[in-house]
């Protein structure tokens, strides 16, 4: 059975009737298992022969996994993909077009960070070359792009101490807070659209300054919303491009009133006031009817801004 996303993201129904995309996803620790635990790697078979999506491709389904690890290849240990975050792993290989997502094989090994995805079932466990550098699952003898949320919870799992990987904790834990407690929307204070805005621009217009610049890094990702192979795009200004939100990093980027990563709470009250909607990791203000600036915090220090796309 192919279960549908919506039935495994309230969290993210909630934030897209305030006009943010946040998924529900488990903050826990990472536990490692030494590889002899993880069970018998079974030679993958393939599934449905005239498959559409790369989990019907397969030799298992959702409900028969047991649990996910992700291994780098220079490591003798896996890392445990918490129970609560399958989902992200499952989801993305039951809605893979694997027309749409077909992506071409590495042409060197300067193009290749390869892990192994590992599917514990009952009698053992099936194994699939995952590259971080491409964001691609080898499966059947072919490469497919995986979606943007595979690439940041992997890269949050591998190297947790990496920019990247520190972003999607606090995204996640993010998501946690706003499915376990009242995160109720203020409606007051009111901020005008102005004030929500990171240097000059909203996001939009921060959206097409960005197609002009060479981003630093960029990583595809096939989005199963629109049927195509986009980009996960860093810049060397301490910017990131997700597939919905810009995020921002260093006190270069500041907003109108003057808030920038580094500044306490205190601060950030001080300087625009009390956000409309608030958890312990993260900030949101309200414009008009819709959340327009987003304010990630660790511990008492502000650590990332976001511009969301609007709802």
């Amino acid at each position: 059975m192919k279960l549908s996303k919506a039935s495994l993201a309230v969290g993210g129904f909630l934030l897209f009737l305030i006009g943010g995309w946040i998924a529900v996803q488990a903050y826990t620790t990472r536990p490692t298992v030494d590889t002899s635990d993880v069970g018998l790697v079974i030679k993958p078979s393939e599934g449905v022969e005239d498959a559409v999506y790369l989990l019907d491709k397969l030799p298992f389904t959702q409900e028969e996994v047991q649990k996910i690890f992700v291994q780098a290849m220079n490591s003798d240990q896996a890392v445990e993909v918490p129970d609560a975050r399958n989902y992200v792993i499952l989801q993305n290989l039951a809605w893979l077009n694997m027309e749409d997502a077909a992506a071409e094989a590495a042409t060197s090994t300067d193009d290749k960070e390869e892990a192994r995805l590992r599917f514990q079932v009952k009698n053992g466990t099936y194994e699939y070359l995952y590259n971080l550098k491409r964001n691609t699952i080898e499966a059947d003898g072919k490469d497919y792009y995986a979606d943007d949320q595979v690439y940041l919870l992997v890269n949050e799992l591998l190297k947790p101490d990496s920019e990247l990987g520190g972003l999607e904790t606090l995204l996640e834990k993010s998501r946690l807070e706003m499915e376990r407690q009242d995160s109720s929307l203020r409606e007051l204070p009111k901020y005008a659209a102005k004030q929500l805005i990171v240097g000059d621009n909203n996001y939009q217009q921060w959206s097409s300054y960005l197609k002009g610049e060479e981003p630093e890094a960029k990583i595809p990702f096939y989005s199963d919303g629109t049927g195509q192979v986009q980009y996960l795009k860093q810049y060397n200004q301490g910017i990131y491009e997700l597939h919905s939100m810009i995020i921002f990093k260093g006190d270069q980027h500041q907003t109108p009133d003057g808030v920038h990563t580094g500044m306490s709470r205190q601060q950030v009250l001080d300087k625009l006031g009390k956000p409309n909607l608030e958890t312990a990791t993260l900030w949101g203000y309200l414009t008009n009817d819709y959340l327009a600036l987003f304010f990630y915090f660790t511990g008492d220090e502000l650590a990332f801004m976001a511009l969301p796309m609007p709802a």
